[in-house]
């Protein structure tokens, strides 16, 4: 059984994310949630399916993933950590890369929330932006 400095040292020790060995894949899928790409090595923080594996972006990165991966993608993901937490991914990211890799980043836009916040009609309107947003009112908007 596991003892409370045994939790504690754990959730402040960096380890190295783990790799396949085995695998053969140039894709990585940052923060995959229960959407899953066929050609890539999806990753995530919580992985709900086992053919995912747990990664925390701000561990280490595998040194084998120097200059090996040709695409990485992520969606909805980077707005969740610090500025400086982002810096340290992408700089991961820029290793991990081989030459002319390409890593997109989906993030989403403050603009089309609050459009759609101005043109949505529904009852429970203010419902999704409490739940997610903590905002109550159209003055919480500004």
């Amino acid at each position: 059984m596991k003892t409370l400095n045994d939790v504690i040292t754990n959730l402040f020790t960096w380890k190295e994310n783990p790799w396949p060995v085995s695998e053969d894949k140039k894709n990585l899928h940052i923060g995959c949630g229960e959407h899953l790409l066929d050609t890539f090595v999806n990753v995530d923080f919580l992985p709900s399916n086992p053919n995912v594996l747990e990664w925390d972006l701000l561990d280490v990165w595998p040194t084998t993933l120097s200059s090996k991966l040709k695409l990485a993608f992520s969606e909805d993901v980077l707005e969740h950590f610090f500025y400086n937490e982002q810096v340290y991914i992408l700089c991961a990211m820029n290793v991990a890369l081989e030459r002319g890799g390409v890593f997109r980043v989906l993030m989403p836009s403050l603009d089309k929330l609050l459009g759609n916040y101005s043109t949505f009609s529904g009852d429970n309107k203010e419902d999704w932006y409490v739940k997610y947003f903590g905002i109550r009112s159209n003055a919480d908007m500004g």
